[in-house]
């Protein structure tokens, strides 16, 4: 979920990536009912613009630990069946036990690059994508891909946070950047940043009839100090840039990304605005 650093991940080898996100799954799990809360009605917009209905066939891609997954489970009902795929198998791992231990045995989990799907074509009824595809090196091809295994004008949403969405980690990989003598921070707002950008990139993929929403959502913490906890947990590119500097310069990084943080407190709480643009669009 990390669209700040994408064209820095782009750089990173694809092991290192799923090694990076796969040492990370426990902890990004341990924040998965805070992140479900924050993004649920992101998530709802995602479904209701696939279409979503009952008996479909859903692809889920770039699934992480399967939370959406499962609410695209609960909408087609055991007459449908719902695939998520991930490079990295930690996270699905762990969405597939959270999967069997809801019941839901029609969710299939499969190791799976969202560049190059193996799998027949039109074989779907939609397709969704929440935080993934500003992850992606090429995400129009991705998305051509995706159409591929969907027949015409079956459904494609996905989610992706708008230019400097998230405001504590445009803060926090700012402060980083400096640190490390990086220069400023990039924007995204060329690409999928915007409710234009996403929809020119939604278009080059492939689809058609394409509609954006820009929401905002509030994220509310205890505390910066929780927010640092947060972002260790959940930010593995981040993680890996403080990684660069020694075991002291480490330390006193986290103090700095706390104290700029502190900004976000107010009468006893943190709280951030998130925007993210949820898109949708028919495969032709």
């Amino acid at each position: 979920m990390e669209t700040g650093y994408a064209r820095y991940e782009q750089k990173v080898a694809p092991t290192q990536r799923v090694d990076a996100w796969n040492e990370i799954a426990t902890g990004w799990h341990e924040w998965i009912p805070d992140m479900h809360k924050w993004y649920l009605p992101a998530t709802d917009l995602m479904l209701d613009l696939a279409h979503i209905e009952i008996g479909d066939r859903i692809l889920d891609v770039a699934a992480g630990d399967c939370d959406q997954t499962i609410e695209a489970a609960k909408r087609v009902s055991p007459k449908g069946y719902v695939l998520a795929i991930d490079l990295a198998p930690d996270m699905l791992e762990i969405g597939a036990q959270v999967a069997r231990a809801s019941g839901l045995c029609h969710i299939e989990t499969r190791v799976m690059d969202a560049q190059n799907l193996d799998l027949p074509e039109a074989s779907f009824d939609a397709a969704i994508c929440r935080f993934g595809l500003m992850l992606l090196p090429d995400p129009i091809g991705a998305l051509k891909g995706i159409s591929r295994v969907l027949a015409h004008g079956d459904r494609v949403s996905i989610v992706v946070y708008a230019d400097r969405g998230d405001p504590e980690f445009v803060t926090a990989v700012s402060v980083v950047r400096r640190l490390l003598g990086w220069g400023t921070y990039p924007s995204s707002a060329k690409d999928l940043g915007t409710p234009e950008g996403l929809r020119r990139t939604l278009e080059s993929g492939g689809l058609r009839n394409v509609e954006s929403h820009l929401l905002h959502l509030p994220v509310i913490l205890d505390s910066a100090h929780e927010c640092v906890r947060y972002l260790q947990a959940t930010s593995p590119t981040l993680v890996d840039m403080v990684s660069q500097m020694s075991f002291d310069n480490q330390r006193k990084a986290w103090e700095e990304v706390e104290e700029a943080l502190a900004k976000y407190e107010d009468n006893g709480r943190f709280e951030v605005e998130h925007r993210v643009i949820v898109a949708g669009g028919s495969a032709m």
